[in-house]
């Protein structure tokens, strides 16, 4: 999540070595910063056992626009490869996503962003024809801090400004970026400092209040602090995004990390995080003026650092298993009308499975939760991650989604992007069966693009709900890297998912023409044949 020049560097192992001293007391497990960024690419230094790299100029911002069409059976392709390297700058993944109306805007890290000599790693790509086509809009506006990737977007609803955040890439002092857009996100203004007073500012999350009364328009925002008094903080605009304060922000936790905020239709803030082997929780009811104590969302987690789960991938083209970092960091959603909370997460269940997809429920504005309930119905000890859930806007929709390798049963490593959705009725799921987002499989593809962290493969996807349908976004490997063979091609992917893949009521549907067997049967015949529902 966070890229260091070397001076960074040397401040972050002082900070491991505190926080090492600190573990001990507090039993937490270590948070870790989150780099995507391969530290010695981006300063040219040569450490030991490391190459010197040679950085080629960079494409210009032009060359990454273009419009993408339907791919794949009903999956899209979201960004445009042109001027991608074959050997670095061709990564693409870490998505969120926003949908209304006819729009739907995406962001993603952008490795070609970078070029080798650019303060960017970020990317964004937009739709107006509800998600049929997206043209890749290039590079964010130019700022001094730039912007290093971790997009979180978010929108007001009654103005119709979306909001996009990035960390900061300089440091000192590493900020985290506000860009804004009232155009339904095809151009953005230049950033605003949204962690003023911050110091190496990471993991940020951002939420809009969007329910009629005071504080409708309030923007929120959760920071990870790896500088000077490390830990998660709250920042807040009143403004629309033109100013955020307070400065310095209001220390929610000290240390920790995973840092999620969430608005609920009666104003209430919602702080969340990953506090080693709980998830924890923090209230606001006065608009972040002051904050409920401490509350455990969900316990029993059990990875290990950032709640890593040990998660190996083996590379097209090589033999040996490699390991890709995970973490065990909560993604929630409030239910808007009955303001019911939803927390997802991944962990290791008993025995040899090392991750499976759980959530938590609460019905109480978060002061006591559900026991926790297993999202992925396979009858496999294959790898599920990385999980994200929406509701839909009348609080009537859920859905979860989350990486699986469940049709690789055998090698447990190809995996394709999951869902499973159902119905709402009180503090009742009723789960429809898992299917598969993704029509094709992907290899693992980690530590070969030379401006990327080795062990870096996304830290997470979001998803987003309108009013008949599920926006799901992810990063997918499918794609051969044109003149880097072995090497796949990191890009993201966006589908539309409706609800009637779980109403219970026959959809009159006709499959495309394209939706063949091969391609993209398998969702389509989900849409014309409804399975009985379980419920959890």
């Amino acid at each position: 999540m966070k890229k260091k020049n070397l001076l960074r560097q040397m401040a972050f192992v002082v900070l491991m070595l505190i926080g090492t001293t600190t573990q001990a007391q507090d039993g937490e497990k270590l948070p870790v910063k989150r780099d995507q960024f391969n530290i010695n690419q981006k300063s040219g230094t040569q450490l030991p056992s490391q190459p010197m790299v040679v950085v080629q100029p960079p494409a210009s911002p032009a060359a990454n626009k273009g419009v993408s069409t339907l791919v794949s059976g009903s999956d899209i392709l979201v960004n445009n490869n042109a001027g991608a390297g074959s050997a670095k700058g061709f990564t693409q993944s870490e998505t969120s996503v926003i949908a209304f109306g006819n729009n739907v805007v995406i962001g993603f890290n952008d490795a070609g962003s970078y070029g080798g000599v650019n303060n960017k790693f970020s990317g964004w790509s937009y739709s107006s024809d509800g998600g049929s086509t997206f043209t890749d809009g290039g590079s964010l506006p130019a700022s001094t801090i730039g912007d290093a990737g971790d997009p979180v977007l978010a929108r007001n609803n009654t103005t119709g400004r979306v909001y996009l955040s990035t960390l900061g890439f300089n440091y000192p002092p590493a900020n985290i970026q506000m860009f804004r857009s009232d155009d339904n996100g095809i151009s953005w203004m230049a950033p605003v400092n949204a962690t003023p007073g911050g110091d190496d500012e990471d993991k940020q999350w951002v939420a809009v209040d969007n329910f009629a009364g005071a504080g409708n328009g309030n923007v929120y925002l959760l920071s990870r602090r790896f500088g000077a008094d490390p830990g998660i903080y709250f920042f807040r605009s009143t403004d629309n995004g033109a100013t955020f304060g307070p400065t310095g922000g209001k220390l929610i936790v000290k240390r920790s990390q995973g840092a999620y905020i969430a608005v609920g239709p009666d104003h209430s803030i919602y702080a969340f995080w990953y506090a080693g082997a709980t998830l924890q929780m923090r209230r606001s009811t006065d608009g972040g003026l002051t904050f409920s104590a401490p509350i455990t969302v969900a316990s029993g987690l059990v990875g290990g650092d950032n709640g890593d789960l040990g998660l190996t991938g083996i590379r097209q083209g090589t033999a040996v298993a490699s390991a890709f970092r995970s973490s065990e960091f909560p993604h929630v959603a409030v239910n808007p009308v009955s303001g019911h909370l939803y927390c997802t997460y991944n962990n290791k269940p008993a025995g040899v499975d090392k991750a499976d997809i759980f959530y938590v429920l609460s019905t109480n504005n978060g002061a006591t939760w559900s026991a926790p309930v297993k999202v992925n119905d396979d009858a496999t000890t294959t790898d599920q991650w990385q999980p994200t859930v929406a509701v839909s806007p009348d609080g009537l929709h859920i859905g979860f989604f989350y990486y699986s390798r469940q049709e690789d049963v055998a090698a447990n490593n190809l995996f394709k992007y999951y869902g499973r959705i159902g119905l709402i009725s009180g503090a009742t799921i009723t789960l429809d069966p898992g299917f598969a987002v993704s029509n094709v499989a992907s290899f693992p593809e980690f530590g070969r693009d030379g401006y990327i962290n080795p062990t870096y493969m996304g830290d997470y996807n979001t998803v987003s709900a309108t009013a008949n349908d599920f926006h799901v976004v992810w990063g997918d490997n499918r794609d051969d890297l044109a003149g880097g063979s072995p090497r796949k091609d990191p890009n993201v992917y966006y589908k539309k998912i409706p609800f009637v893949v779980i109403d219970n009521v026959p959809p009159v549907i006709t499959c495309p023409a394209n939706i063949t067997s091969a391609n993209g049967a398998g969702l389509c015949s989900k849409l014309l044949t409804i399975v009985p529902a379980t419920a959890t």
